[in-house]
């Protein structure tokens, strides 16, 4: 059964599992996420954070003796949720691809993922961004400010220093978008737009990175 919860203007639907999948990708309540690369290569792993994801009291204050820093809330869905703090089953779906587009690929001859730039925008947790970047590519994961703990978190726990950067980065901000040296051989994003106004923000960020002027 479903309950309703309303935060300020916006309704959460608390639901026992993904509406649009059954059984989830991502387990109710799951602390770590692993996804393997192949037989040859290791598995990256993320840890969801629900105290943090819910925003309030105790939550807070879990976050904060984590590291996590406080500011740089995002509008509607992320004003009521920190959304980038669970793992999100669009998540998985990108990161799989990206295993099966460019698992096979030889880094360690200098060839295919390794001569690769990638960007990751609403990284979140980075589960995709931190695949990229064991499978050899220079991975750049980007997010709001609050949200740089949990990926710094992710690169240093997946031992990924030399390949994954973490940076912030605001949609729209030209400078910012700039300072990251595009242009980028691939851009991913996977489930980071919530509300119809910051499309537009979205897209010029994506021009600006593809290496168009700003």
């Amino acid at each position: 059964s479903a309950s309703s919860e309303t935060d300020g203007t916006e309704q959460w639907q608390g639901l026992a599992c993904d509406i649009f999948q059954d059984p989830p990708l991502v387990p109710v309540g799951c602390q770590r996420f692993e996804l393997p690369l192949g037989p040859s290569r290791r598995s990256v792993a993320v840890h969801p954070q629900r105290a943090t994801f819910e925003r309030s009291g105790a939550a807070e204050e879990a976050g904060e003796s984590a590291g996590l820093a406080k500011g740089g809330a995002g509008v509607g869905a992320d004003a009521a949720r920190m959304t980038g703090a669970l793992l999100w089953d669009s998540a998985v779906v990108l990161a799989s691809y990206l295993v099966r587009k460019h698992g096979g690929e030889d880094a360690s001859a200098g060839q295919g993922a390794s001569t690769r730039r990638c960007i990751e925008l609403g990284a979140g947790l980075g589960l995709p961004g931190l695949v990229a970047a064991a499978l050899g590519m220079q991975t750049t994961l980007t997010d709001r400010h609050e949200c740089l703990p949990l990926l710094t978190a992710g690169v240093a726990d997946n031992g990924l220093e030399a390949t994954a950067a973490v940076r912030e980065l605001v949609w729209g901000d030209t400078a910012a978008a700039q300072a990251l040296a595009p242009p980028f051989d691939l851009i991913v994003a996977s489930d980071c737009i919530y509300e119809a106004e910051v499309i537009p923000a979205f897209v010029h960020t994506l021009a600006v990175l593809l290496g168009s002027p700003g």
